[in-house]
Parts: C-alpha cells; sequence; structure tokens
C-alpha cells in the first residue's frame, strides 16, 4: 500500500475539471444551481480551475440540515461549485484511496453495495463446510461521522497521498467542520466531527476501517505478545466453561484444558471471513467464545487508535438465525428483506388501493422499495401485494423470430446502444467515433408482438418491436441476430416507414439522445 505522490499535474490537467463537473452533476442536472453553472461551463471550470492552481479557493459554510432516518442525522450541505472542486481534487487520487479496501468492503465502491454484499454472504455460508460461519458477531461504531477526529482523519489519508498541495486542499473540508454543530469531540481539546453528504466523507471512513481490517487479519499483534495471549487463553477457556448450556458444550469441556488449548490456537489459524460497510463490521467464526474476544479487541483498538468507542448493541448469533446486513437479514438459502422495509412497502400499497391508484402509479410511487425487495427472495411477497409485473421473456421473443428469421442468435438491446454520454467518451472524440461505427447495424426484417401482461392507461396492451440485424463490423458479415425493445420512439420511427427503406439502405446506429430536462432517450441515428 504505497503512497501516492504527483497527483498535482493530473489535477492541473482542464479534462480533469470536466469530468469532475460531470461526475458531480450526475444525477442533478435539473437543480437550479447546476443549470447556472453550467449555462457558462467552460469560463466557470476555468476559473475552478486557477483557484486550485493558486490555493485561494475557499469553502463555504457547511449548512446543516436534520433528517430522520430511524434516528436524527445531521447532513452537511455545499454548494454545487464546492462539490465540482472536491471531485476534481479526488477524480486523479480516488484509486489511491481505495486501495487498502478489502475485497468484502461495500460502501460507496464502485460494482459493490448492500445487494453484493447480502449476495456475497450468502454465497459464502452455502459454501462453507468445514463450519467457519456457524456463528457471526455484528458490530458497529458508535456516531462513527460525528466523532471521527481530525487529526486522525488527517493522518490516515496522508498514508495515501503524499501530494502536499492536493491534501492541504482536501483538508480545508475537514477544517471547515470544526467548531460546528457537526462534530462530538470525546474531548474539548480535540476538532471531531466529518460532515454527511459530501463525497470525501465515505472515503476517509473506509480508509478508517479498512486499517482496522488489515490490523484484524492480523489479531492486532496478539501472537506476538505471549504474556497477552496467555491472558487471552484464560479469559477463553473461563468464558468456555461459565457459558456452556448445551450437551455439545458439555462434550468439548469433558475433552479437557489441553483440548481448549489446542482450540484456542488454532482459532488464530482459520480463514478470517470479514465484511464490512462503512461502520458496520462482520465477523464470521465457528467459535462464539472466540467471537466475543474479538469483540474486546475491537473496542480496545477504537478507542486507542481512533478515539472512537464501539456501540453497545454488538450481537453475536448463530448464523442460521439469519445475519443482518444492511437492510436484509441473510440465510444460507435466501435472503429476506428487513421487516421495516417490508412493512412500509405493504402499508403504501394498500393506502393506495384504498385510494383507487392504478397499479402503474403505486409502482412509480415505491419503485425504491419494490427495487429493493427484487433483490431479495420476495415473489410471493410482491405477487400477495398485487405487484407482480411479468414481462415478455426472451424465451417468447426468440420462439416468435425463429418461425420468421433462420440461424438467428439473441443479442439484448443494451449491447448495440452507443451512449456518446458515457464518461469515458467525454475526451476522447476518437474513442467515440469507433464506438459508434462499430455498433451501426443493417435491418433485414422486423414484426411486432403485443405484450400478454403489460398494459397501457387505456388496458390496450403494449406493444413490443423486435428487429433482425446483421453487423457490418463483425467477423461474418452473414451472421444475424435478434434483438427487441418496447421504446416507444423506436416504435414510432419504424411504424412510420413500414419498409424501414432509411434503415435498410443504411446502416443506422440505436443511440442515446438527451432531452432538455437531461433524461436520455434512444433515437436511431
Amino acid at each position: 500500500m504505497k503512497c501516492v505522490y504527483n497527483l498535482y499535474s493530473q489535477t492541473a490537467d482542464p479534462a480533469t475539471w470536466f469530468a469532475a463537473e460531470e461526475k458531480a452533476a450526475t444525477h442533478k442536472r435539473s437543480r437550479p444551481d447546476v443549470i447556472r453553472f453550467r449555462r457558462n461551463k467552460r469560463q466557470n471550470l476555468e476559473e475552478l480551475r486557477r483557484s486550485f492552481l493558486s490555493q485561494s479557493f475557499e469553502v463555504h459554510d457547511y449548512r446543516i440540515e436534520t433528517i430522520f432516518d430511524k434516528k436524527a442525522r445531521l447532513l452537511a450541505k455545499l454548494p454545487y461549485i464546492d462539490h465540482i472542486y472536491q471531485w476534481g481534487l479526488l477524480y486523479p487520487a480516488e484509486k489511491a484511496l481505495d486501495v487498502p479496501n478489502v475485497e468484502t468492503s461495500y460502501a460507496c465502491r464502485y460494482g459493490k453495495g448492500i445487494h453484493v454484499m447480502a449476495r456475497d454472504i450468502m454465497r459464502m455460508i452455502q459454501e462453507d463446510q468445514a463450519g467457519d460461519t456457524d456463528y457471526y458477531g455484528s458490530f458497529d461504531i458508535k456516531s462513527f461521522y460525528a466523532t471521527m477526529p481530525h487529526a486522525i482523519c488527517k493522518k490516515v489519508v496522508a498514508r495515501k497521498i503524499g501530494d502536499r498541495i492536493i491534501l492541504d486542499e482536501l483538508f480545508k473540508f475537514i477544517d471547515k467542520a470544526a467548531g460546528t454543530e457537526i462534530g462530538k469531540p470525546c474531548n474539548e481539546n480535540e476538532a471531531a466531527g466529518f460532515p454527511l453528504g459530501i463525497k470525501f466523507s465515505p472515503a476517509v471512513g473506509n480508509l478508517l476501517v479498512a486499517y482496522m481490517t488489515h490490523d484484524l487479519y492480523k489479531w492486532f499483534g496478539i501472537l506476538e505478545n505471549p504474556t497477552l495471549k496467555n491472558y487471552y487463553l484464560q479469559r477463553y477457556i473461563e468464558h468456555k466453561i461459565f457459558s456452556a448450556r448445551t450437551p455439545a458444550d458439555a462434550a468439548e469441556l469433558e475433552k479437557g484444558i489441553a483440548y481448549l488449548s489446542e482450540r484456542f490456537d488454532e482459532n488464530f489459524r482459520r480463514p478470517k471471513k470479514v465484511f464490512t460497510y462503512s461502520d458496520n463490521i462482520y465477523i464470521f467464526h465457528r467459535d462464539k467464545a472466540f467471537l466475543h474476544l474479538i469483540t474486546e479487541w475491537i473496542g480496545l483498538y477504537l478507542s486507542t487508535e481512533y478515539h472512537l468507542s464501539l456501540n453497545p448493541k454488538w450481537h453475536i448469533a448463530p448464523t442460521y438465525t439469519g445475519v443482518p446486513s444492511p437492510g436484509y437479514i441473510v440465510f444460507g438459502s435466501h435472503i429476506r428483506p428487513k421487516g421495516p422495509i417490508k412493512h412500509d412497502l405493504c402499508r403504501n400499497i394498500a393506502k393506495g388501493k384504498k385510494l383507487g391508484l392504478s397499479q402503474k402509479t403505486m409502482r412509480k410511487a415505491n419503485s425504491g422499495l419494490l427495487g429493493h425487495c427484487k433483490h431479495a427472495n420476495c415473489k410471493n411477497l410482491i405477487r400477495k401485494i398485487g405487484m407482480e409485473k411479468e414481462t415478455m421473456t426472451v424465451g417468447q421473443v426468440l420462439e416468435a423470430a425463429r418461425t420468421r428469421f433462420d440461424n438467428c442468435k439473441a443479442i439484448p438491446l443494451e449491447r448495440l446502444v452507443h451512449d456518446p454520454f458515457a464518461p469515458r467518451f467525454l475526451d476522447n472524440a476518437q474513442a467515440r467515433e469507433e464506438d459508434e461505427r462499430s455498433k451501426r447495424i443493417r435491418i433485414v426484417g422486423h414484426f411486432f408482438m403485443h405484450s400478454k401482461y403489460d398494459k397501457n392507461e387505456d388496458g390496450t396492451p403494449k406493444t413490443c418491436l423486435v428487429f433482425c440485424w446483421t453487423s457490418e463490423a463483425a467477423a461474418n458479415k452473414e451472421q444475424r441476430y435478434v434483438s427487441w425493445t418496447g421504446s416507444e420512439i423506436l416504435i414510432d420511427r419504424i411504424e412510420r416507414d413500414p419498409w424501414a427503406k432509411m434503415l435498410t439502405e443504411y446502416p443506422p446506429v440505436i443511440k442515446y439522445e438527451k432531452s432538455v430536462r437531461g433524461k436520455k432517450y434512444l433515437v436511431f441515428g
């Protein structure tokens, strides 16, 4: 885990600031401050870049807002220009800050998240044959972001970023939180509290947990200290004696002290199964007594190294009772959504039915909860509340296509679409043109299908366009492929020109365009 230097030249590149602005504007393009900034985008970004070169940028005061998500949380808000500046500083340094994270860290990382975490835990439980996941420990850090000491945060970031100018500019966002209501310092002489709501926060939080996880993999140096190891061996044996309740526990104690000492040593050699999501830590082990010792070690480590404290509501239980990962309860055979999420969904659907709302309206209003439940084993729940939406399957489309076109292979539409707004094309016009050229197709036939399940507002079945095509860029230009879409714009384009003369004479490309409000839609280009 080397420290990264020479980030200044990459950050000073104008292309970095254009890419940073695109990242900062994601899902915010319709906001008034974003629209105002983009009216004179090039000049504004150049002024922002010059303020970085002269190190004259001043972070605005945080606007504190209280949100209630199970408990009251303080959210720190900054103007849009501050978010762009932060993205510009982190754009070249983001990979360096992500390197220390272990593979089983899932918070605010590309390709990770709570859905992936739940599936990985279930897969690990299923594949375990040696009993290493018989018990789990669930821990979290008390008031993690509110009590993070500024000095320790800066020290941790400096372990990965060695460019002094980048560090000084990033530390402005930390120093601005000092003296505000964001922080709850452990002592009066220590500035603490990290603002929630900016990109820098989860990166620093992940770093703190990552370095603790690496020390956990080394068992916090206990094996290198024989005196400390013997002390915890005695504690382990005492815990096994006082916590014995089942016949299996009694049979284990009958094997004697020598067996328990050997088992204690073997516990250090067992595979380490640790999952983290921000300040939530999940540890799996075969021995419940050993997990209790790990809990004590984590608490001591947090208090001495980070001046933080472990939440007293930690939990150790058998894995078969279900692992409470963020948003889900994970079992070895299936995944369930947590109770409050399921209850909120059922309550909202019941209210919608009383008001006489259509299924489409209710699905749109509860899309977040429905999407969350669809990552779990909730088919029966969705069917019971009447939110089941059966769509035309690939098999149905292929069966209909093969009766009309011979030797055709199915290709999902997503693989055909050219997206000129993709981040990798922002500053590379040549790559954008090559991608567009490679995705040009020649349509050789098409037909329409009516969905048996999806209905329009007036009750008529929705239309699906199925088209057969060949690719000029493919090695085998005679190979036929079939794709399908429900895009109303593409269907209307074909319906207005039933013979699709223009599409067959000149190879088109299916690509994204943007509306005035920044929404993407598909067109033939």
